[in-house]
């Protein structure tokens, strides 16, 4: 949804450094909170991690932090299915696709967690599908697979160029366009705690000794 914004302001080149430096530090706390929850699995772990080894205002704000950021995603990921649907048909008005999916998420919610925990399975293989099926669309336009025959490849990291100048021109401009670029990347990639509750269950099975 947001990624052509950030192609726009900062250039393919600021796009592509931006997120490969975030992705670099969402695998270091992935890696790291996986380690830290295979040695001591207890339920919440990230936000009690913060409050064993920081300090127990840091856990109370970590708690806290993540359940805005879960309430806020709900009337994001709503807009965004809005935006999508209407970008290719105006039949259904606003308000009936928001209830639509209003009641979705209901029902989802309300149901058993093995039926809530199958919804989850195959949505996300839909998206790995989906993220596959692109690459492989971007691949074959950009050798001439598209209307025009346009064998376009990589020519607009020439012109325009590589990176975009936002608000200045010269150096700082495309240093504007890269920070903008980063703050896109770093909503865009969230989540590594998320592998703390999956590593919590699975090492919750376990017979460890936990030496305290």
């Amino acid at each position: 949804m947001q990624i052509g914004k950030g192609l726009l302001n900062g250039g393919p080149a600021s796009l592509f450094l931006a997120f490969t430096i975030w992705c670099a530090f969402i695998l270091a706390v992935t890696v790291s909170l996986a380690e830290m929850v295979t040695y001591l699995p207890i339920s919440s772990p990230f936000i009690r991690f913060a409050g064993r080894y920081v300090d127990e205002a840091f856990g109370f704000a970590a708690g806290w932090n993540f359940f805005i950021f879960e309430a806020a995603m709900v009337p994001f990921e709503i807009t965004a299915c809005n935006v999508i649907i209407h970008y290719w048909s105006d039949a259904v008005p606003a308000g009936g696709i928001i209830a639509i999916i209003l009641v979705l998420y209901a029902l989802i919610n309300f149901l058993a967690v093995h039926y809530y925990g199958e919804v989850e399975f195959w949505a996300a293989l839909g998206k790995f599908l989906l993220i596959v099926m692109l690459l492989i669309f971007t691949f074959v336009v950009m050798l001439g697979g598209n209307p025009l025959h346009d064998r376009f490849g990589f020519r607009y990291w020439n012109e325009p160029g590589a990176f975009t100048e936002l608000y200045y021109e010269g150096t700082l401009g495309k240093w504007l366009g890269f920070l903008q670029c980063l703050i896109l990347a770093s909503f865009t990639i969230a989540g590594p705690d998320y592998v703390s509750m999956v590593c919590f269950k699975r090492s919750a099975r376990l017979p460890l000794v936990i030496l305290d």
